[in-house]
């Protein structure tokens, strides 16, 4: 495929250009819609989180193109264990994590219902036809309008998430021409990243000797979701952890409805038996121990955290060890 290119360069490259290009679009399109006199909490709401969300279509629409619908698939599905096990997990370790009643009992809960979906769809086998497509970006249109206009009443700790991100990632530059370049440049960047991934990711899957849906719900899903640990780490340190669950959440909903909708509605997309039989159902676990750990004082505490952390390092383990044999079904 890439000759004597070592796989683990195209892995990295990959990486860095979705990182470089994702972070671009982000930057020119809250630019843009500044120019455009947008609403900032529209920008925050649904630019931004379409532009942070870019490396993981991207990958996935690739890597159907390509053929590897496993790694579509269990980048969606690895991202979002991989969001609140390790990423939420060491965020808490490193700060405690407030969480606010609005965010759990709306976002929260509609990120559960997502992840109960895509189980289902799961459960229920075969393809995630054209049509489920867009009814999941329908969904995902229906929230985001419940969202805006429910922030808009009154702003709530996702419309702070949505304000801070804005403001931190506009930038003054001049012209409209320079802003369409900087989102050129970051959807080429993003394009190549994408490709460079996928080929090295199934390169070292055959080189190791394991399925393409292990390296997409591990190395594939890791990876694109470094600019969400980036975030949270961040967040933590600067002492605004607050930030970093209204972050996780949107992420992962947008995983859902966009990036597998969006898949989904440009190639139908097959969800494998050990996918469904296993990888969602430690995602939707995972999202249902969440809820209660948030409510639990209103913050995810480091032993939370922590105990969130060893859940990811058993998914890991249990992930790879079906690879040498094992059959391993949550239900």
């Amino acid at each position: 495929m890439w000759g004597s290119v070592d796989y683990y360069a195209l892995i990295a490259i990959g990486l860095v250009l979705l990182i470089v290009g994702g972070e671009a679009v982000v930057r020119g399109a809250v630019t843009l819609a500044d120019r455009m006199s947008l609403s900032p909490l529209f920008v925050g709401l649904v630019i931004v989180a379409f532009g942070t969300s870019a490396p993981e279509m991207a990958v996935s629409i690739g890597a159907v193109m390509h053929g590897e619908t496993d790694i579509a698939v269990g980048n969606v599905v690895g991202s979002n264990i991989s969001n609140i096990l390790l990423i939420l997990g060491l965020g808490a370790v490193i700060f405690p994590i407030p969480a606010q009643r609005n965010v759990v009992f709306r976002d929260a809960l509609v990120l559960l219902l997502a992840a109960a979906f895509l189980t289902w769809l799961g459960r229920l086998g075969g393809d995630v036809e054209r049509q489920m497509g867009i009814c999941m970006l329908t969904l995902l249109g229906a929230y985001l309008a419940f969202s805006y206009f429910s922030e808009r009443v009154r702003l709530s700790p996702a419309g702070e998430v949505a304000l801070d991100v804005v403001n931190r990632k506009r930038i003054h530059i001049p012209g409209l021409v320079l802003d369409l370049i900087i989102i050129g440049v970051g959807v080429v960047a993003i394009s190549f990243g994408a490709n460079y991934l996928v080929d090295g990711s199934v390169v070292l899957a055959r080189k190791i000797g394991v399925s393409e849906a292990v390296i997409g719900l591990s190395v594939v899903a890791v990876g694109t979701s470094l600019p969400e640990l980036t975030t949270v780490i961040i967040a933590a340190i600067k002492k605004h952890p607050e930030l970093a669950v209204g972050n996780i959440i949107g992420s992962n909903i947008f995983n859902i409805f966009a990036v597998l909708g969006t898949t989904a509605t440009v190639m139908p997309v097959t969800i494998s038996s050990t996918i469904a039989h296993f990888d969602l159902p430690i995602m939707f676990l995972s999202t249902l121990i969440l809820v209660p750990f948030l409510m639990t004082n209103w913050r995810l505490s480091r032993i939370e955290g922590l105990l969130l952390l060893i859940g990811y390092g058993a998914y890991i383990w249990l992930l790879f060890s079906r690879e040498n044999g094992h059959v391993i079904e949550i239900f």
